[in-house]
């Protein structure tokens, strides 16, 4: 077991594949060329290209465009300072085997406290010979989409607790309240702006909508009136809408049905602690003949800014 794991962010992964030298054309060639030279170089050519059939699209991780990441150094504790700090008030996500609760703190600094997400992806030993599949590499790729929709869990858990909490708080005197009851089943554009209304007098600017993602096609609907006629030729066109106004529109199944957030950047909003980052141990077993592995990592996840959080539901 390997105990020489880092922290790194979005932005360092991004920056490590940049550093990967890419394969030329002539080097691609000649990889292939080696492939079909071999007696059954041609079958395998052809096994590369044939893939199980996908029962779903790949999971995207959202709380990374919500929370700004921040990689521990070793030794470091996390604490953090609580921006507003006339009436300071943090959400701490506080995680363990048996559940998650979410804590409110007040005060100039708060502590994360980081807990583990875990996943353990085995395959029995016999399918890495029965099917033509990377099967090992499928459990592996589902099991890092796990995780990702754990964080997300926890992530909206948090949010939701922050700004129910902080709306019925005494020290909430800016505006009455963070949540915007839409009637009808279909979200419209006027409740949107009144959610960025909201946030604008806390002198924050909203840039990010969360919804759940069968909701989102409630924006489809909206009327030439209502988004102009180049919106409406682009989605009949197949290009779905990505943005609306200054609002990245961001949608996950993890979101609950009837239920949107509207947010500023995520540096106004909170931190995302990171301890270790997703690591991979080998982890079989070899009685029961299959092959596994542990997935981890351990991280924190602190609302430290809950005035520029609105939740919208539907009436």
């Amino acid at each position: 077991m390997s105990f020489k794991r880092v922290a790194m962010t979005s932005d360092d992964y991004i920056k490590q594949l940049g550093e990967i030298p890419k394969t030329s054309l002539s080097e691609k060639r000649e990889i292939l060329a080696k492939l079909l030279a071999q007696p059954d170089g041609l079958q395998k050519l052809g096994e590369s290209f044939v893939g199980p059939t996908i029962l779903r699209l790949k999971y995207e991780g959202l709380v990374r465009n919500f929370l700004k990441e921040y990689a521990l150094g070793k030794g470091e504790e996390p604490l953090f300072d609580v921006f507003d700090y006339v009436r300071g008030a943090a959400y701490i996500m506080n995680a363990n085997e048996g559940g998650a609760q979410v804590k409110r703190f007040e005060g100039k600094r708060v502590r994360a406290d980081l807990f583990r997400i875990a996943s353990y992806p085995v395959v029995p030993k016999e399918d890495l010979y029965d099917l033509k599949i990377d099967t090992l590499q499928n459990a592996l790729d589902l099991s890092k989409q796990e995780i990702q929709m754990l964080e997300d869990t926890r992530f909206l858990q948090l949010l939701d607790a922050a700004v129910t909490d902080w709306q019925n708080s005494s020290k909430h005197t800016d505006t009455p309240n963070h949540t915007i009851v839409v009637s009808g089943s279909k979200w419209i554009p006027e409740a949107f702006h009144t959610a960025c209304g909201i946030v604008a007098s806390h002198l924050l600017e909203a840039t990010r909508i969360l919804m759940n993602a069968q909701d989102y096609y409630d924006i489809l609907d909206w009327g030439i009136d209502q988004v102009g006629f180049q919106r409406k030729d682009e989605v009949v066109g197949g290009k779905l809408p990505t943005k609306y106004g200054p609002l990245t529109i961001y949608k996950s199944v993890m979101v609950p049905k009837n239920v949107a957030y509207v947010l500023p950047e995520p540096e106004y909003v909170g931190i995302m602690p990171i301890r270790y980052s997703l690591d991979v141990e080998e982890a079989n077993n070899v009685p029961e003949f299959h092959v596994g592995y542990v997935m981890d990592e351990y991280i924190g996840m602190v609302i430290q800014n809950p005035r520029g959080i609105v939740k919208l539901v539907k009436g």
